[in-house]
């Protein structure tokens, strides 16, 4: 599976922790339900995503360092694939990873309406 979009529901639970290990997944939208629970580290394994839309659920804990790494090498250099990361309107907290701020493709972030703290990360402007 590559695209997986099932917003505006009414699904409750947790992201299932193997969601991304086939390596294809591009675009995950799963906002605007009830769902909640940590963010499963493999949802970048496979080094594909480019869009993760997950604002207006009830998901909490810190952002898995692993989205910070959701880019490719390309003739010796890193090359990001991340281009949207929406996680607005959720309960994460801690710091935000500094390695978001590696992801040099992203073209809208925002990550408000949470429970952040610490200082933003240098990297990310």
């Amino acid at each position: 599976m590559q695209v997986l979009k099932l917003w505006q529901n009414k699904f409750t639970g947790s992201i299932p922790s193997r969601l991304g290990q086939n390596g294809k997944l591009t675009e995950l939208d799963l906002s605007t339900n009830k769902l909640k629970g940590l963010v499963p580290k493999s949802l970048c394994f496979g080094k594909k995503l480019k869009i993760l839309i997950l604002l207006n659920n009830f998901f909490f804990g810190s952002l898995p360092n692993d989205l910070g790494e959701c880019y490719t090498l390309d003739i010796g250099k890193l090359k990001s694939v991340l281009e949207i990361l929406l996680l607005h309107g959720n309960r994460f907290s801690g710091e935000i990873p500094l390695d978001i701020g590696k992801l040099k493709s992203v073209l809208k972030m925002d990550l408000s309406v949470n429970n952040f703290s610490g200082a933003i990360p240098p990297e990310i402007w």
